[in-house]
């Protein structure tokens, strides 16, 4: 074998060897540090929902209580009297408050 055939082996050798390392580099390191990378903007972004959700589900909580704590919504739900609804629910109290359906609801019927 001459030795212009043998450098070429050689440096097919290294290339092919550079090749697989590279590779094996990108598989078992980077990949993987980007697989937890990922993994951990997941968790972040999730509990960042959840707690936009809590925030919401809070603020009805306490639109609701302070609602059902009126007389008058009560006596409403009972009578279903015009001046309740012409007084209280108006196009600003679902503005206001981000609402797109208000339900009052008799629990003993």
């Amino acid at each position: 074998m001459s030795l212009s055939r043998k450098m070429a082996v050689v440096l097919l050798l290294a290339l092919v060897g550079l090749t697989v390392a590279s590779l094996l580099l990108y598989r078992y390191i980077v990949y993987q540090s980007y697989l937890e990378l990922e993994q951990r903007q997941e968790t972040q972004e999730l509990s960042r929902a959840v707690q936009a959700l809590q925030c919401e589900v809070d603020y009805l909580d306490t639109f609701l209580s302070d609602w059902s704590s009126w007389d008058d919504s009560f006596q409403y739900i009972k009578d279903h009297n015009r001046r309740f609804a012409d007084s209280n629910i108006q196009d600003s109290t679902f503005l206001e408050n981000q609402l797109n359906l208000m339900a009052f609801i008799d629990m003993d019927e």
